[in-house]
């Protein structure tokens, strides 16, 4: 059971599930049905019912160089919870068309896909175009662009829930919204594929990506009597915010011969907040900032040594720069005396972390072998999400039998 208080929480579920896939000549199937109930907090909500289906059909069509693959899918949750009013559901009905045009110094790659959903009860486009040109035999160049949106939530459809606070004389009442705009995103990329020598790859990108849609809770306005309380109803809208991410990635691949294999990256971005309303309380404050709470640094390496045949040496590790993780701002007034008004700020600065894993083994027979491995190896035990756990090195050795 979920307290609300203490982070210990238990939860039981039940369920079971078929699934099928198949290829006959051109065609290919995938089907699966699931059925199950989930315990959650008692004092909130009895058991949760669902079930899923997910089928989908496609064909392969080959001409020349060029291959076609159209295709229809079906999916379907449903689910049976008291905060959604019972049974409710999210249904897509899809199709899809890809093309891909390979002749031999460039590649032409187009797929477009219409999700036609039960609410909003609208057809959603998403779609990716890419383009490729070989250079030469060390030299490539790529440019993608696509759009796609994010599914319906069953919550932020659904949502139905009252709190009364009758020492106040108030509730407060929450609802999901059937109309709302699902977010969509924009995102192109550019980029460069190169060998410096034969055993050297650097692969280098810039990419591009606008967001828009998305939803929130607050307040509608309106309020309503209800059991001798007067009832302030909040329900999921979508919001003026308009997030752009700019940035680029640089990676090297160095495999010198079969002992050794090095791999390293590096990626610095921006992202900007446009028409964002630090206080949803008041969603037509709007102001143009920087987002803080993504990491504008990251990266890290991957490095594998085999100086003999039964000795293997691992390890990887990432840096991630400072980030500030804004969980919620918001402010409550009272309608009634004292009518005061209360902020909460709820945010927490996450410091840069490095974080390296280590790995050796050692055969001593043809099915067993020794090893040591060290997860976060330095120890450094802070936070890498906002409030949450503090995880510290982790330490194995051990015996590996096959058999």
């Amino acid at each position: 059971q979920d307290t609300g208080a203490i982070s210990f929480t238990t939860q039981d579920m039940s369920s079971y599930y078929v699934d099928f896939s198949g290829e006959v000549n051109s065609f290919t199937t995938k089907f699966s049905y699931t059925n199950g109930d989930q315990e959650t907090v008692s004092s909130v909500s009895d058991a949760i019912l669902f079930s899923m289906i997910d089928a989908d059909i496609e064909y392969d069509l080959q001409l020349d160089r060029l291959t076609l693959r159209p295709g229809l899918s079906y999916k379907k949750a449903e689910y049976d919870w008291d905060l959604m009013g019972g049974k409710q559901k999210v249904q897509t009905t899809g199709f899809s068309l890809l093309a891909d045009y390979n002749p031999e110094k460039y590649r032409l790659v187009a797929a477009l896909r219409g999700d036609k959903y039960n609410a909003p009860d609208e057809i959603y486009p998403s779609y990716q175009f890419a383009a490729m040109y070989k250079i030469n035999e060390d030299n490539l160049l790529r440019a993608v662009y696509s759009r796609a949106n994010r599914a319906a939530f069953l919550a932020s459809l659904y949502f139905n829930l009252d709190i009364p606070i009758p020492p106040a004389g108030i509730g407060m009442e929450f609802l999901g919204n059937e109309e709302l705009d699902l977010m969509t995103m924009d995102m192109f990329e550019l980029g460069y594929r190169t060998k410096i020598e034969a055993n050297t790859q650097i692969d280098i990108e810039g990419f591009y990506a606008h967001t828009k849609d998305y939803n929130e809770t607050y307040s509608t306005g309106e309020t309503e009597m209800r059991d001798n309380l007067l009832y302030f109803i909040d329900q999921y809208q979508n919001i003026e915010l308009k997030a752009t991410q700019i940035g680029g990635t640089i990676s090297v691949n160095y495999i010198p011969d079969a002992k050794l294999h090095a791999r390293a990256f590096i990626t610095v971005q921006r992202t900007d907040l446009k028409d964002h309303a630090p206080d949803l309380a008041n969603p037509d404050s709007l102001i143009d900032q920087e987002n803080e709470s993504t990491p504008d640094f990251y990266g890290g390496f991957y490095l594998n040594y085999k100086p003999v045949a039964k000795l293997n040496l691992n390890a990887n590790a990432y840096y991630y720069g400072r980030q500030t993780y804004d969980h919620e701002d918001y402010s409550i007034s009272l309608p009634f005396p004292p009518f005061t008004t209360t902020e909460y700020i709820r945010n927490t600065d996450i410091d840069p972390k490095f974080i390296i894993n280590l790995f050796a083994s050692y055969k001593i027979m043809d099915n067993a072998s020794l090893f040591l491995n060290a997860r976060n190896a330095l120890n450094p035990d802070t936070r890498e999400f906002g409030y949450a756990d503090r995880i510290n090195g982790f330490y194995l050795a051990g015996l590996r039998y096959e058999y």
